[in-house]
């Protein structure tokens, strides 16, 4: 799963750094995810592991020491949720991943001091949003995940979340007060 996630991003690096507005609209959005990413995929590689709990505490672990920026302790910070609601189970299902991703939010929230919509922490909201709402309708976790794909950066949904709330510079420096 990381390993395409990091796959996408590197095809659409440019796109994501160029939505990057906020803290400071340096252009590394995408740039620090994929360091971060990178960090996952590598601790992927690198051993095998019996259950879907151990995995996810590799994956936070890497996550954390990869982290770049603020974009990279964000997506750390929701790696790390997402172990927290896998916790030590065995196997990944779609009411778990639902859970999962409710802590990837709450973590992810918790993880910058003036959380501000518009930027990544939308976009991980909506996902979620989205998820649990979904759950009842799917027969399973790849039937979810088709659902929640929808919020690629290349996506016409992400480009527009994100540039509306961020349309221009007036807009960003009344949301960082």
């Amino acid at each position: 799963m990381f390993s395409v996630a990091l796959s996408k991003l590197e095809e659409n690096i440019e796109a994501v750094n160029s939505l990057n507005v906020f803290p400071v609209p340096d252009g590394d959005t995408g740039t620090n995810m994929v360091l971060t990413l990178k960090s996952v995929v590598e601790a992927a590689q690198n051993g095998t592991v019996e259950s879907a709990g151990e995995v996810a505490k590799i994956f936070s672990k890497a996550a954390l020491n990869g982290a770049r920026g603020n974009s990279g302790v964000i997506l750390y910070s929701f790696i790390k949720g997402f172990s927290l609601g896998i916790g030590d189970s065995a196997e990944l299902n779609d009411s778990l991943f639902v859970k999962s991703l409710e802590q990837s939010k709450i973590s992810s929230y918790k993880s910058v001091s003036k959380p501000v919509e518009g930027t990544m922490l939308t976009v991980i909201s909506r996902i979620y949003d989205t998820a649990s709402k979904s759950l009842s309708d799917v027969s399973g976790l790849k039937e979810l995940l088709e659902i929640i794909k929808k919020y690629s950066p290349k996506s016409k949904y992400f480009q527009r979340l994100t540039s509306n709330m961020f349309g221009n510079s007036k807009n960003i420096k009344q949301n960082q007060r």
